[in-house]
C-alpha cells in the first residue's frame, strides 16, 4: 500500500523567473521501516529547493550590488589614475606646439614613468637645442644686416642702409616735409692716407664721420657715408 502526504507550494522569497532560469534537483531520501526482523515499508522524503532558491537569489542579488556600486568607483578611479599618469604627455604635447610657434618652453614635470620621463628630458633638450640654433642665426643674421648697411670703417650707414632709412621715414608718408640733405666729400683723402698710414686715416675719419653724426642726430636727421 502506497501514502503520499505532500505540503501545499510555497513561495519563497525570490521571483519565479529565478526559479525558472536555475532550476535545481529536488533532492530526495530514503528510509526503510521495520518490525523486530520483518521490514514493514520505507519512506521516501523529498525536499523542496525553496530554502536553496533563497540563498542563491540573495547571493545573485547582493552581488549585483555590490558590483554595481564598485564598477562605477573602479572608472572613476581609472579615470583619475590615467589622467595622472597621461598628463605629461598633454605637457609634451603642449611643449611641441609652443616649439613650433617659437615658444621654447622648459617642462618642469618630473613623471614617475621611467619612459615619460626620458619624452619630459628629450623635449626639454630639444627645446634648448632649437632656441639655441635659433638665438645663433638670427645673432649672424643681424650681424650680416648690419654690415650690409654700415661702414665697417665708420660705423655709418652705407648707401644701402641710408637708402633703406630714408625709405622707411618719408617714403610712402603723405604728409610734406622739409629738411636739407648736405654732401661733405673730403678732398685728396688718398694722400691723407698717405701720410698719415690706414690707421690714423680710419680714425680721422671717424672722427670727423663722429660729429656729422651727432649733428645729424640733434638736428633729428641721420648720416651716412656714401
Amino acid at each position: 500500500r502506497l501514502v503520499s502526504r505532500s505540503l501545499a507550494p510555497v513561495q519563497g522569497r525570490y521571483p519565479e523567473w529565478f526559479a525558472r532560469l536555475f532550476e535545481l534537483p529536488a533532492p530526495t531520501a530514503e528510509s526503510l521501516v521495520s518490525g523486530g526482523w520483518r521490514q514493514l515499508g520505507k519512506v521516501q522524503v523529498t525536499v523542496h529547493p525553496r530554502f536553496a532558491y533563497e540563498q542563491l537569489w540573495q547571493t545573485a542579488r547582493d552581488t549585483l550590488i555590490y558590483l554595481l556600486f564598485i564598477y562605477p568607483a573602479s572608472l572613476i578611479a581609472l579615470r583619475m589614475f590615467l589622467r595622472d599618469v597621461l598628463r605629461p604627455l598633454a605637457a609634451v604635447e603642449s611643449a611641441a606646439l609652443a616649439i613650433a610657434a617659437r615658444n621654447f618652453v622648459t617642462l618642469r614635470l618630473r613623471p614617475s614613468t621611467r619612459e615619460l620621463a626620458r619624452a619630459v628630458e628629450a623635449i626639454n633638450l630639444l627645446s634648448r637645442r632649437v632656441n639655441e640654433t635659433v638665438e645663433g642665426e638670427t645673432r649672424r643674421a643681424e650681424k650680416l644686416q648690419d654690415a650690409a648697411h654700415r661702414d665697417q670703417v665708420t660705423g655709418l650707414l652705407n648707401a644701402r642702409g641710408f637708402a633703406a632709412r630714408f625709405g622707411e621715414l618719408y617714403e610712402g608718408d603723405n604728409a610734406p616735409f622739409a629738411g636739407v640733405l648736405a654732401l661733405v666729400e673730403l678732398g685728396d683723402l688718398a694722400a691723407a692716407n698717405r701720410r698719415l698710414g690706414a690707421e690714423r686715416c680710419d680714425a680721422l675719419l671717424r672722427e670727423i664721420c663722429g660729429a656729422f653724426q651727432e649733428a645729424a642726430t640733434t638736428s633729428g636727421g641721420l648720416a651716412a657715408r656714401w
